[in-house]
């Protein structure tokens, strides 16, 4: 997530939020645009705190700030099973029509904190986005279920799952594994989106806006926190679409952006 001058909307507001909290943000209120006010309480935030005072708020700038942020979303497995049950968590996922009753988080902000924050002591080499290959409307819940009930597994699929909503819940600690891609489990990292099909079930990038920048925002920051780690799309490793879009153009597309 990379906000600068005439930026707009409800990531301008987390950061103005942000800015706040640490004491530069001046203004009477929230006003969800990134103007002049904005820009020269990112320009001082930046100079006193040593980062590049160029008021566009990227990964070093918003780890710096969401220090001052509260995570408040836990991951949903509580228990530790260091062996994989069995790998590609889309495999065959028929989901129930079930209401949503896990936890999500709406911030971005409180993403960022939540990796910078993680202390990663196992050696993770790789981070792999996928899709849960299921309709949009798939809730967490009805994910979960699916992999416990029908499959019998004690690991979820994923570290991190992202709702069409650009809301996201963490299932795994980061220092766990999760049962992403078999093989390298104990060395990866994985992200889900919901969705990555069409009506008819074929591989389709129907990633909403909010997800593009849950996914973004993960790229950018493990970036910025693990500048040995490599992204991959889950198609890499095995045979199939997942996560329907080129992981690799994406990636050229982010730092196009970046720069």
């Amino acid at each position: 997530m990379i906000l600068k001058i005439n930026s707009r909307g409800s990531r301008v507001k987390e950061l103005q939020e942000a800015l706040n909290k640490c004491g530069f943000w001046s203004h009477s209120s929230i006003t969800y645009f990134f103007g002049p006010i904005t820009e020269k309480a990112v320009i001082k935030f930046q100079k006193e705190n040593n980062l590049n005072p160029d008021g566009v708020v990227g990964p070093k700038t918003w780890a710096k700030l969401t220090e001052y942020i509260e995570v408040n979303i836990t991951p949903v497995y509580k228990d530790e099973n260091k062996t994989e049950d069995e790998s590609d968590p889309e495999e065959e996922m028929l989901v129930d029509d079930i209401e949503e009753s896990q936890p999500t988080c709406p911030n971005l902000s409180e993403l960022i904190n939540l990796i910078n924050k993680s202390k990663i002591t196992r050696k993770v080499n790789k981070l792999v986005f996928h899709c849960t290959a299921t309709h949009q409307t798939a809730t967490v819940e009805a994910i979960l279920r699916f992999w416990k009930e029908k499959r019998g597994w004690k690991n979820p699929g994923y570290h991190i799952m992202v709702r069409p909503d650009g809301s996201w819940t963490q299932l795994q600690d980061f220092n766990r594994i999760t049962n992403g891609v078999a093989g390298i489990n104990s060395t990866s990292l994985h992200i889900s989106y919901i969705g990555g099909i069409n009506s008819k079930g074929k591989a389709f990038d129907n990633r909403t806006e909010g997800q593009k920048e849950v996914f973004e925002t993960v790229y950018n920051t493990f970036k910025n926190k693990m500048p040995e780690l490599t992204f991959h799309g889950h198609y890499e490793f095995s045979n199939k679409a997942c996560p329907s879009f080129s992981v690799e153009k994406w990636i050229k597309e982010i730092e196009q952006k970046n720069n």
